[in-house]
């Protein structure tokens, strides 16, 4: 009897919660994930030979990225206040903050994933909004901090990025990701099934698998959110060989802790509370802002002391 009343209970919560889910899916989305990156059959493109054409970026976008007068809020809480600032096409852009300043916030409104409150975000020629958001998603590729690994096999999840690509494509893809030996040397290859979430890959190989799909997908516009954080120093100098190959030619936005990620960047943002606090080179920023040193303290004076001692 004990066993049935759980039962029952059980049930009875399921079919509470089918009337709430039903509202969410009913729910509909404004500037969300592309139609075209979701719509995504896993029997007729997660395999190799798909005869499927996926939108791809053009390859003579030459354009700028501007955030002008942005702002953001989350329900009534302002995040992003009143954002100005500029990538020139070719260039890379860091931004650095404490936690909850609103970098995150930032690369997800430049990857259409939230309506702005008001101001404009520009994309060569294109404003950002309902109607373009998915052809400037087409011009983007994104390796997040917490990189979604799908259930499925390796290949298929790299293939992700382009899914029409043959699988030398997808082998070459790996091979700049500095994963294909990782995963070569697995018992079925790439067609060893990761597990929800990549649960077989450690962190550091679940980002190289992102970033594969980055090159896969070879986008004139990347973004890099915070992607070495938690990887112990080894993942960490994989990673950054990866990833100074891929920002190559590249419209780069970054969003980093790492010094030897910032300072590459050609201009550094500083994001306090959601505005811009200040704005200039690594150089710059090192002598002129105190934040910045704050921010960065501890590394630039390893990277003072290193120098010193050659």
């Amino acid at each position: 009897m004990y066993i049935l009343i759980n039962i029952w209970h059980l049930g009875y919560r399921g079919v509470t919660a089918s009337y709430e889910i039903y509202n969410f899916l009913k729910t509909p989305v404004k500037l969300s994930l592309s139609a075209n990156l979701l719509n995504v059959s896993k029997k007729d493109n997660l395999k190799e030979g798909s005869e499927l054409k996926s939108k791809q970026a053009t390859d003579n976008f030459t354009g700028d990225i501007s955030f002008t007068n942005v702002n953001f809020a989350y329900e009534e809480t302002d995040v992003i206040k009143d954002i100005s600032f500029t990538i020139p096409n070719g260039t890379s852009t860091a931004l650095v903050g404490s936690s909850g300043s609103g970098k995150s916030t930032i690369a997800h409104l430049l990857a259409g994933f939230y309506p702005i409150k008001n101001g404009t975000i520009r994309v060569g020629e294109k404003i950002l909004s309902e109607k373009t958001v998915d052809e400037i998603q087409n011009l983007i590729s994104a390796v997040w901090q917490d990189s979604h690994i799908f259930f499925g096999t390796a290949y298929q999840n790299i293939l992700i990025g382009k899914p029409d690509a043959t699988k030398e494509e997808v082998i070459e893809a790996a091979k700049k990701a500095r994963i294909h030996d990782f995963i070569s040397s697995l018992p079925d290859g790439y067609n060893t099934v990761l597990g929800e979430r990549g649960a077989k890959f450690s962190g550091g190989e679940r980002q190289r698998i992102a970033i594969a799909r980055a090159f896969l997908r070879n986008s004139p516009i990347l973004i890099f959110d915070e992607a070495t954080s938690s990887l112990d120093r080894q993942s960490e100098m994989e990673i950054q060989k990866s990833f100074s190959e891929l920002c190559k030619g590249k419209t780069v936005l970054i969003i980093a802790h790492r010094l030897a990620t910032i300072q590459k960047a050609e201009q550094i943002c500083i994001i306090d509370n959601g505005k811009i606090e200040d704005t200039g080179t690594h150089e710059d920023l090192s002598s002129k802002s105190e934040s910045y040193r704050k921010l960065m303290g501890e590394q630039i004076l390893k990277q003072k002391n290193k120098k010193e001692a050659l």
